[in-house]
């Protein structure tokens, strides 16, 4: 883990958020010492992103948009 670059957190539905860091080894590292630990009594589920999610959340409002 390491310095972050930004930090993205949902509001409908709660409970997750997209974490990037400066440097991809750091994200590598939070995925392997943080996934699976205990957060207020829930088990984290940390993993890495498959897609730009900025990138995908731009395209599903500018679809929103157009309906």
């Amino acid at each position: 883990m390491g310095p972050i670059k930004s930090i993205w957190m949902a509001k409908r539905p709660p409970g997750f958020a997209f974490v990037t860091f400066k440097r991809s080894v750091h994200a590598y590292d939070a995925v392997k010492y943080l996934n699976g630990t205990k957060i207020c009594d829930l088990k984290a589920i940390v993993e890495m992103c498959e897609v730009d999610f900025k990138k995908d959340l731009k395209r599903r409002t500018m679809e929103k948009m157009a309906t």
